[in-house]
């Protein structure tokens, strides 16, 4: 991923070197990961706090230096660097590292260019954090198989297995957006409950801009198969890979069918991700949207109209490379409110065995029209609960609602 985001931003800024550092917390140490060029790939000893690269960790703030000669940080007696950008890797408000690109020629770097390496830094930043997290749960999951092989004592087995559980629902939830954008016009709202302590569903939203840089929000509600520390595992992959790929993918059908080919090469043949993605473009509400396997998503238009989303393709990860995705065009206008959810809302079952489905939804639905995001989707969990009674549930209920004021 570092490789990678060097080499994006070698094609747009002008660099003979480039790196990507990561923080040793404990230390204070930063490790080159990544490179390229003669200069700064070859130097060593950089650490928080010391030197340009050490004050953009410390502070979390990028700079431009283009006189690298008569910067007084400068801690490296002999290099040949004459102008540096650099940017730092945050996860929230947490600095992990930082990415750099020099030159050893006499440069002058912009603000614009500096405001694009910072846009970079914070992809690499969440794609690596997810890689470490994807790490640590595996590492976790390999301890549970140990002990459990070694057959310990009941209770010892129950405490390691509470543990883990508590370790992934605390890593699923830190996938989960902390807060979600503010987009002019409209009203963003999502939640999620799980069916256990780790569930398989997510959702996220993304400010995204097309080729000639309108801005878009991209929203999805995705469900992996499976439930628990598995489930957890491929929904961290899916978070990383959508993430990665965001703004390197043309459009919505071919971002599905790529995420679909890495899911296919990193998870086993059961694994495989239903999702409903939904492209919208705020300034008009043009939206496209992509079902892959997912079930049926809603427009609820303003005069309480359903205009149902259907699958347009095959699940995430579950076919070979090839399968093409389509993708369905529509207009959110005035009034009207995209509603993505996962089958938890429509296979609920009361103690009868009898399903909420489909029906009921989109009944509610209509008769919510025109209430605000937060109201709907307080509305529609409501709803569910009632119906369901205290029969325990087995699947995850996740519900994203954004509405065109």
């Amino acid at each position: 991923m570092a490789q990678l985001t060097l080499q994006e931003a070698r094609h747009l800024i002008v660099a003979t070197d480039g790196i990507v550092l990561l923080l040793d917390e404990e230390t204070g140490d930063l490790k080159t990961i990544a490179g390229f060029g003669d200069e700064l790939p070859a130097m060593r000893g950089f650490r928080r706090g010391e030197g340009i690269t050490g004050a953009v960790t410390a502070n979390g703030i990028g700079e431009v230096v283009n006189d690298v000669d008569s910067d007084p940080r400068r801690t490296i007696s002999h290099t040949a660097i004459k102008a540096l950008i650099c940017a730092p890797l945050k996860v929230g408000e947490k600095t992990i590292g930082v990415i750099a690109l020099g030159s050893t020629m006499p440069m002058q770097y912009t603000a614009a260019e500096l405001k694009l390496v910072n846009t970079l830094g914070l992809q690499t930043a969440t794609a690596i954090e997810n890689a470490r997290l994807f790490e640590r749960t595996v590492q976790a999951a390999l301890e549970r198989e140990r002990l459990l092989a070694l057959h310990q004592a009941a209770e010892l087995a129950r405490a390691k297995l509470e543990s883990e559980l508590t370790l992934a629902s605390q890593i699923q939830q830190n996938l989960f957006p902390s807060e979600l954008p503010v987009v002019n016009g409209y009203e963003l709202e999502a939640r999620n409950r799980p069916a256990r302590r780790c569930g398989g569903d997510y959702y996220d939203a993304l400010p995204t801009w097309s080729a000639d840089r309108e801005p878009r929000l991209l929203v999805c509600v995705a469900d992996v198969s499976g439930k628990g520390l598995p489930a957890a595992l491929v929904m961290s992959n899916m978070q990383a890979t959508l993430r990665a790929l965001l703004g390197r993918i043309p459009g919505l059908p071919q971002l599905a069918g790529h995420a679909s080919e890495l899911l296919f090469a990193a998870t086993s043949s059961e694994k495989y991700v239903t999702a409903a993605l939904a492209e919208v473009v705020p300034d008009t509400g043009a939206l496209r949207f992509v079902g892959a396997g997912h079930l049926d998503n809603a427009i609820v238009r303003g005069n309480g109209e359903i205009t149902l989303l259907s699958s347009t393709g095959a699940p995430l990860g579950l076919m070979s490379p090839g399968l093409p995705f389509t993708e369905t065009r529509d207009v959110l206008n005035p009034g009207d409110t995209l509603v993505l959810y996962s089958d938890g809302l429509t296979d609920a079952q009361d103690a009868d065995g009898e399903e909420f489905g489909e029906v009921r939804l989109h009944d509610l639905l209509r008769s919510l029209a025109g209430q605000n995001a937060s109201a709907i989707i307080s509305r529609v969990l409501a709803a569910v609960e009632v119906f369901v009674d205290s029969t325990p549930q087995f699947d995850d209920m996740t519900i994203l609602v954004l509405r065109r004021l």
